[in-house]
């Protein structure tokens, strides 16, 4: 595993022309750092009940389809464990935050069956930020997946 440069980092980042060409770059600046999946969403349209239409959120990811497609396409990431901790926090996550709870049993079924299904796509440790807004209209985060094989350890 080859750790970015900073320097070079940035500049990538500042002369990226496009969505496309920055996500890019940053998904190959955090494989660097072992974090080889990542999943990225933001929405301008937050109540206090709902996401918005999720026709509005902005998402990325490098995952496979066969995530994604779940994940975000039957609308799991709702009741995921980390997704629930990024709407009420701003800041840094470990994903230890859940493990141990799944681990003693402690979660509610909707968020054991995510767990679960996170643990059969080898989406097993990471980290998750969830940015501060401007706005509490506004929400973005991301989750950061590790290379699979590596534990939370």
């Amino acid at each position: 595993m080859l750790t970015p440069n900073l320097d070079d980092t940035l500049s990538e980042y500042l002369d990226a022309r496009s969505l496309e060409a920055l996500w890019f770059h940053h998904c190959q600046t955090m494989a660097g750092f072992g974090f080889d999946r990542m999943l990225y969403g933001s929405t301008h349209y937050r109540t206090p009940n709902s996401l918005g239409d999720p026709s509005d959120f902005l998402i990325l990811s490098n995952h496979p389809p066969e995530y994604t497609d779940e994940f975000m396409g039957k609308g799991m990431f709702m009741k995921g464990p980390m997704t629930k901790w990024a709407l009420e926090n701003e800041g840094v996550g470990s994903w230890r935050i859940f493990q141990d709870k799944y681990g003693s049993g402690e979660c509610d079924p909707d968020t054991m069956s995510v767990v679960a299904f996170n643990y059969s796509m080898n989406v097993t440790a990471g980290y998750t930020i969830s940015f501060k807004s401007l706005s509490h209209r506004i929400k973005s985060a991301i989750g950061l997946c590790t290379q699979v094989g590596l534990t939370q350890d």
